[in-house]
């Protein structure tokens, strides 16, 4: 015999319309049942009714004994899954759908988060000014290469190694600058693709810099992100949502804060015992 049929037994006929189970003084819905359905994949018959119904008894018991064993308080996993759960149903809560007209308006006020920087891909010849000669290697590698020899070859006679080495992808310019310096950058920035830099000075130490690729900063029309616009939007006003909620609840319950500037002793280590 089921926990479910025992039960049934046990309080039969339940008087609750609707009401498909009574464990302790919580009823179990009707409507309890049908989401449980989805949530188990079961489909709708009697014999999955039951056994939802079964699931649903067994964990309505688990949660009493995780009640009276004082878990909600105690136990940080359970204590972050109801907490996650009800941040989900207050930023999913029922609301009207945004018009074109308050997207449009909410991704003029946003833009800048859509657009794309400019990037560019360099290398460089580094010449490290703990040598002294730095500046007359610089001089050469510039020499050398308006002769036209390879870029490749003229780091490997002349230039040091990297103490980071620059990644061989599309950088912003701003995580460029962390590897080449801002005067670097704006150099580079100022070539055509394939060209290099006069030596750059940076104390002792130099650099010629060249351009392999460069992509200018990109601002996309509203049609070409509106599904990146309606994901931030709904984000956006999820938050908010849980923001007013959180506020609200805040004015309805007292909630009082002590001004703690470091870690609470308990009683006895502060009493010395």
């Amino acid at each position: 015999m089921t926990t479910f049929s025992a039960l049934v037994e046990a309080v039969a006929p339940i008087p609750l319309p609707g009401t498909v189970a009574i464990v302790g003084d919580r009823a179990i819905r009707a409507a309890e049942v049908d989401m449980a359905l989805e949530r188990l994949g079961l489909p709708d018959d009697a014999q999955s009714r039951a056994r939802a119904a079964d699931y649903l008894v067994d964990e309505e018991l688990l949660v009493m004994r995780a009640r009276e064993l004082g878990l909600l308080r105690s136990d940080p996993a359970v204590r972050k899954t109801l907490a996650s759960s009800m941040v989900d149903r207050v930023v999913a809560a029922p609301d009207r759908p945004p018009t074109p007209e308050q997207l449009r308006d909410w991704f003029g006020t946003n833009r800048d988060r859509f657009v794309s920087p400019a990037r560019l891909r360099v290398r460089r010849i580094r010449f490290s000014g703990a040598r002294p000669d730095a500046q007359a290697r610089a001089r050469e590698a510039q020499r050398r290469l308006a002769a036209g020899e390879s870029f490749e070859r003229v780091a490997l006679d002349l230039g040091d190694d990297e103490i980071v080495a620059i990644p061989e992808t599309l950088l912003p310019v701003q995580a460029a600058q962390r590897y080449l310096g801002p005067q670097a950058v704006a150099a580079a920035m100022e070539l055509e693709v394939g060209e290099w830099t006069a030596p750059i000075a940076a104390g002792r130490s130099a650099s010629i810099v060249q351009l392999l690729e460069h992509r200018e900063r990109l601002e996309p029309e509203f049609e070409e992100v509106e599904s990146a616009v309606v994901a931030q939007y709904r984000r956006e006003r999820g938050e908010r949502a849980l923001r007013e909620y959180l506020d609200r609840r805040r004015s309805e319950v007292t909630v009082v804060v002590a001004p703690l500037t470091a870690r609470v002793q308990e009683d006895g280590e502060r009493d010395g015992r």
